[in-house]
């Protein structure tokens, strides 16, 4: 089965917003799924309905497993290592290495609208990547838009 990169994109937006994502290995569909272990409220019933649906239809899936804090963490501190010398990248990197790096590196992103933009832009790219290399061993995917 062959994913496109359209496809992978998708999955790399789901996984950003938090949700937990399935492939069906025999048709490529993919369904996005409130991550329970995430929310701190009761599964809601009807989404609850559609996940049993889900799982009682695909014989065969590779759930997609978010970046663990760790990735995370690389993913930010590769993306300082493109930042110029400067003070927004003083800030990045004693926000790195400080209590609560996640909230502290957030923050400190409001200092600089183009160097926030860029780590938008750099988080994309990088969950793509993260879901590219996941999906691999299952599927043979699209490396690049056509």
């Amino acid at each position: 089965m062959k994913l496109s990169y359209t496809q992978i994109k998708e999955i790399a937006e789901f996984l950003e917003l938090g949700m937990r994502c399935l492939v069906n290995k025999d048709t490529g569909e993919i369904a996005d799924l409130l991550d329970w272990d995430d929310i701190y409220y009761d599964p809601i019933e009807e989404e609850e309905e559609r996940r049993q649906k889900i799982l009682a239809e695909w014989s065969d899936y590779v759930d997609v497993e978010k970046p663990s804090s760790r990735e995370s963490f690389r993913f930010m501190a590769s993306f300082v290592e493109e930042i110029p010398e400067g003070e927004i990248r003083t800030r990045l990197v004693n926000a790195l290495n400080g209590r609560k790096p996640f909230r502290s590196f957030k923050d400190q992103l409001y200092f600089d609208e183009g160097v926030r933009q860029k780590w938008f832009e750099y988080r994309e790219q990088a969950l793509i990547e993260y879901v590219i290399d996941f999906l691999h061993p299952d599927f043979e995917v699209e490396a690049s838009p056509k």
